[in-house]
């Protein structure tokens, strides 16, 4: 909560809890690792708030205590009414209301955050399920080799996008072809991996993430139509949550900042089988920013290959633009190894 509340100005939520209960240790880690300096702020008040409790002694009688719950209750309902119809004027639910503006906030976040999150863990009791789900899918057989890979952008930012108008050249080799659509007016259904890869995979929404648990993810339908699937991960979402890539033909496990070799896997399979489906996941542009190679050591100062800290923010955006420039060496090389199949 201090670390959300210091860092982000935001309170905890779903999605922090959930990530610490299923994220790879690596993943925490790094969360961790870049936000201990935030905890220290909130010690003193959790010790002051401690002795606080233990010094209190208990010097009203019972009927007070009635009295003060029963006024409470009453102006509760007061400040309720007059959110819901003045402030508001009737143009959100009492539901609505309660749950972000009250127990979503301390102190009563925590528990009702934590309910949501068990209540998340029981839809996956769904997986199961979805084991002899079928899409239906069916399609013409064409005569021609065909070979499809859905590469995430693993926490790529378009923002730092040379093919977004960044100032600086951070994808130069995706910009030395001719035929790449720029999506320029898309936005993520969600800012955390937990939630955001689910829905590019799979039916999935915001309003219907329990379809993430009753379907299985695009290479089912592609795999019902006779292609060949593969699923190659390095240390992320698809890797520890298998569930997305349960009944696919191969997962490949990299090793962390092992993106490089996605191309060769990608170029050697498609050689192999004449139809192929692919979905690739690397570490991409992860935090902690040292995802790249002295190929595309290009922006310095940086905490990577100097001695410079992390709490350096241009430093910090130098080893972000550096992965980026690895991020487009990777895949442009997957394009390169598709286009050489024909």
């Amino acid at each position: 909560e201090s670390v959300m509340v210091t860092l982000y100005g935001n309170y905890l939520v779903v999605g922090n809890i959930l990530a610490v209960m299923t994220t790879t240790a690596e993943e925490g880690g790094g969360f961790i690792e870049g936000t201990l300096h935030a905890l220290p702020w909130g010690i003193p008040v959790l010790l002051a708030w401690c002795g606080a409790l233990f010094t209190q002694k208990k010097s009203f009688k019972a009927k007070y205590d009635i009295l003060g719950f029963i006024l409470f209750s009453l102006f509760s309902c007061i400040f309720l009414a007059f959110q819901l119809f003045v402030v508001w004027q009737g143009n959100i639910t009492t539901r609505f209301y309660v749950e972000q503006n009250v127990l979503a906030r301390p102190p009563y976040n925590f528990c009702f955050q934590s309910t949501n999150a068990f209540e998340q863990i029981r839809n996956r009791n769904y997986i199961k399920e979805s084991e002899t789900m079928s899409f239906g899918a069916s399609r013409p057989d064409y005569e021609v080799k065909e070979s499809y890979v859905l590469f995430i952008g693993e926490s790529l930012r378009y923002a730092n996008l040379s093919l977004g108008k960044y100032e600086r050249s951070t994808t130069p080799l995706l910009e030395s072809l001719n035929n790449v659509t720029l999506f320029s007016n898309y936005y993520s259904t969600a800012n955390l991996t937990m939630y955001s890869v689910p829905q590019i995979l799979t039916r999935a929404t915001a309003d219907n993430f329990v379809l993430n648990y009753k379907e299985k993810s695009i290479f089912k339908p592609f795999k019902e139509c006779g292609f060949k699937t593969f699923v190659v991960c390095a240390g992320n979402l698809l890797c520890s949550e298998k569930y997305l890539s349960d009944g696919c033909d191969s997962l490949y496990v990299l090793k962390d900042g092992e993106d490089d070799k996605i191309a060769g896997i990608v170029d050697s399979l498609s050689n192999v089988y004449p139809k192929t489906f692919f979905i690739v996941q690397g570490k991409g542009n992860h935090g902690p920013y040292v995802n790249f190679t002295k190929e595309q050591d290009k922006y310095h100062p940086n905490p990577v290959s100097d001695n410079v800290s992390w709490n350096n923010h241009s430093a910090m955006v130098n080893a972000y633009d550096n992965t980026v420039l690895f991020t487009d060496f990777v895949a442009y090389s997957i394009i390169k190894a598709i286009d050489k199949q024909n």
